[in-house]
């Protein structure tokens, strides 16, 4: 596995936290997750990649792993910003 980490100034957080500030009116909390997901390859061959998601990270993988229908659907607001955001 490989880390993951990406700073807050790489364009992938900048967009991520700017659609989170526009859609939800705050941007989206920010950490650094010692957990193993496929972001640490994808930014180990140069895709600069950010996980973000409705569910609780904590639980991610386990028998508790859930995410609420209002969080799925910010989520999916804060999805569409961006790539309106990145095509236009």
């Amino acid at each position: 596995m490989y880390p993951s980490l990406v700073t807050t100034e790489s364009p992938v957080v900048r967009a991520l936290l700017r659609a989170s500030e526009v859609m939800l009116g705050k941007p989206a909390e920010t950490y650094y997750s010692p957990s193993a997901f496929d972001q640490g390859y994808l930014n180990h061959v140069g895709i600069a990649t950010a996980n973000f998601g409705p569910g609780e990270h904590q639980y991610a993988h386990t028998d508790y792993d859930m995410a609420s229908v209002e969080r799925t659907a910010d989520a999916a607001k804060v999805y569409a910003f961006m790539m309106l955001d990145y095509l236009s």
